[in-house]
C-alpha cells in the first residue's frame, strides 16, 4: 500500500511540476512576442521617419511632393499590414 501511495504522490508532484513548467514557458513566450512586436513597431516608425526626412531633404513641391507623399502613405499602409500579419502569426 505504501508503494502505491508513494507512486501516486510522485505522479501528482510530476504533474504539478509539468504544469508549472508549461506556465513558465507560456509566460516566456508571451514576453518574447511582446518584445518582438515592440521591435517591429520601432523599426517601422524609423523607416517612415527616414523616408520622411529623405522627402524633406529633396525640397520637393507640387506634383513631385504629392507623389512622394502618396508613396509614403503606401509605405505606411504596407508596414501596418505587416504588423497585423505578424500579430496574427502569418
Amino acid at each position: 500500500m505504501q508503494i502505491i501511495a508513494a507512486y501516486k504522490q510522485t505522479k501528482t508532484i510530476n504533474r504539478t511540476k509539468l504544469r508549472q513548467l508549461e506556465l513558465e514557458a507560456e509566460t516566456a513566450l508571451r514576453a518574447m512576442q511582446g518584445h518582438a512586436m515592440g521591435h517591429l513597431y520601432r523599426v517601422n516608425i524609423e523607416e517612415i521617419a527616414k523616408t520622411q526626412r529623405y522627402i524633406d531633404s529633396l525640397h520637393l513641391g507640387g506634383l513631385a511632393l504629392d507623389h512622394a507623399m502618396g508613396q509614403l502613405e503606401q509605405l505606411s499602409s504596407e508596414l501596418a499590414a505587416n504588423l497585423m500579419d505578424f500579430r496574427h502569426g502569418y
